[in-house]
């Protein structure tokens, strides 16, 4: 048996009214912890979600509104901790498994909802929202106003603002490389 999600809320499907449901979900302390752990990230803060779900004609839930976040992740230029607010739209369809199964060989449409399925009368809200989380996260974080130190040339790194001898320079630099694009170039010309 596998352990239960850090962040599980169960919506009952036969519960939701005609009208619609407003839900609004929020993460404890706790329950952040252990989603941060779960997700690689040093830190999230702050968990909510402010949805709507409502039931379809032909069964199907849908839940849409939006995901807030607050998240500590490590930027990969400098290494260093920095926070990011993150507020992302989610939109979902909850579908009994026995009917996803039923619609599973049809071919795959890139604009479709999302669906997911659910057995017995619940649905886990809270599993879903956090696997949406997850998705939101950038994958190479970047804080801001982090620089990358591309430019190796004399205006940049260590010495930079420092005179130095000309002719030094140019017998410690590699001749200059031509481009792989060059080729190319030559070729659209002809």
């Amino acid at each position: 048996m596998s352990e239960a999600p850090e962040f599980s809320r169960l919506v009952n499907a036969a519960s939701l009214p005609r009208a619609g449901l407003a839900i609004d979900l929020s993460a404890s302390a706790a329950e952040c912890a252990g989603l941060a752990s779960r997700f690689g990230v040093p830190a999230i803060s702050g968990l909510t979600a402010r949805l709507s779900a409502r039931t379809a004609l032909d069964g199907r839930i849908r839940v849409a509104g939006r995901i807030r976040a607050s998240v500590v992740q490590v930027c990969v230029v400098s290494l260093e901790p920095f926070s990011a607010d993150l507020d992302v739209p989610y939109e979902c369809m909850f579908v009994r498994q026995d009917r996803l199964a039923a619609t599973a060989d049809g071919p795959l449409d890139p604009d479709a909802i999302d669906e997911e399925g659910f057995e017995g009368s619940s649905f886990d809200l809270g599993e879903s929202v956090a696997q949406a989380l997850s998705l939101a996260l950038d994958p190479w974080p970047r804080a801001p106003g982090a620089v990358a130190a591309l430019d190796f040339g004399p205006d940049a790194g260590p010495d930079a603002g420092h005179e130095a001898d000309p002719g030094a320079a140019e017998a410690d630099e590699p001749p200059p490389r031509a481009s792989p694009f060059a080729v190319l170039a030559r070729r659209r010309q002809n």
